[in-house]
């Protein structure tokens, strides 16, 4: 609609099918007027988003991505996204296997996907030693996407459980000695 003063506005969220690097014509009709405008743009590279040490790659067409979360205690990864469009999307995530995975018998496993806690059909189209990559339809509107595995990194790591260990050695030690030490004739 266009403002009192006979102008027009409006936002194109680029991304989905207008997310291709290119040269872009928009052209606008009003009243019988007609006005042209071409734009160059660049798609720049998905942002990279880490839990702990690890890179996980994820796009999403017709949104974005505003959080991943790690859940140790429900085996899951958790993604907030925001949907741009009246389009529905594809997230497209590549899940190293040190974050989360899905196994069974020591072989791969489904995960579960859940699209705002209704479970979603995916396909995994790329599978290798150290990844698993999942491309998920998003319907418009949704915002949040779990995705649970049967395993999936500890929050601490090995490191912790280690120092955790000495700790409580070295607790056990002194107390033991502060017992020799109270039974002993002073």
């Amino acid at each position: 609609m266009p403002a009192a003063d006979g102008s027009y506005s409006s936002v194109a969220n680029i991304g989905g099918k207008l997310g291709i690097t290119g040269t872009y014509t928009v052209k606008a009709i009003f009243s019988g007027q007609s006005a042209k405008t071409t734009f160059e743009f660049t798609a720049g590279p998905a942002p990279a988003l880490r839990i702990y040490d690890y890179e996980i790659k994820a796009t999403l067409s017709n949104g974005n991505i505003s959080r991943i979360q790690e859940d140790e205690e429900s085996i899951s990864i958790t993604i907030n996204v925001n949907m741009n469009t009246e389009e529905d999307g594809i997230l497209e995530i590549t899940l190293p296997r040190e974050v989360i995975d899905a196994k069974f018998n020591g072989q791969d496993d489904e995960f579960i996907v859940l699209v705002d806690s209704d479970e979603e059909g995916f396909e995994e189209t790329v599978t290798t030693s150290t990844s698993r990559t999942l491309r998920i339809p998003v319907h418009t509107g949704s915002e949040e996407i779990e995705i649970i595995g049967t395993q999936v990194i500890p929050e601490f790591g090995i490191i912790a459980a280690l120092v955790l260990a000495a700790a409580l050695s070295t607790i056990i030690v002194a107390s033991r000695k502060n017992q020799i030490l109270n039974v002993l004739p002073r």
